[in-house]
């Protein structure tokens, strides 16, 4: 039974994470238990080869534009390119004028904390326009000097 239901699970794309417990009942009578975290951007699921959709207490095809629409939403969670690091683009390359004029307006606006600073590397980070030292394609769209595109 068990190998059944390991085989049972590998049909499902992507593999699914599944977890199983042998919870006893009462003498010589079990039940298996089996569970699934729940993890963000990780659907939609296939399970031999076809998208399912819950539909009250049944389970049915998913129609393809549902599917289709579920999977774009996955990849663009991911995978956005404004949030992806510029290439060869460091500081110099933005518009430091532009960046405090801009943090100022948002201070005046109470849209961001006085605290933001005037530290250009520090502004990027707390716009979150900087990853891990990186600045993002978003920072360079929003505060490239017009050497950069040319």
């Amino acid at each position: 039974m068990l190998r059944d239901i390991a085989a049972m699970l590998a049909r499902f794309e992507p593999p699914a994470l599944v977890s199983q417990e042998r919870v006893r009942v009462s003498e010589g009578l079990e039940v298996l238990v089996l569970s699934v975290p729940a993890v963000a951007d990780t659907g939609p699921y296939v399970f031999d080869g076809r998208p399912y959709q819950r539909v009250g207490s049944t389970a049915s095809v998913m129609p393809q534009a549902r599917y289709e629409t579920l999977l774009l939403q996955r990849a663009h969670g991911r995978s956005r390119w404004e949030n992806t690091p510029a290439s060869d683009v460091s500081l110099r390359h933005l518009d430091r004028e532009e960046i405090l004029k801009t943090v100022r307006l948002g201070i005046e606006e109470g849209r961001l904390p006085e605290s933001t600073g005037r530290d250009i590397g520090d502004i990027l980070d707390k716009l979150s326009l900087r990853k891990n030292g990186q600045i993002l394609n978003s920072a360079v769209i929003l505060f490239g000097k017009p050497s950069v595109f040319g």
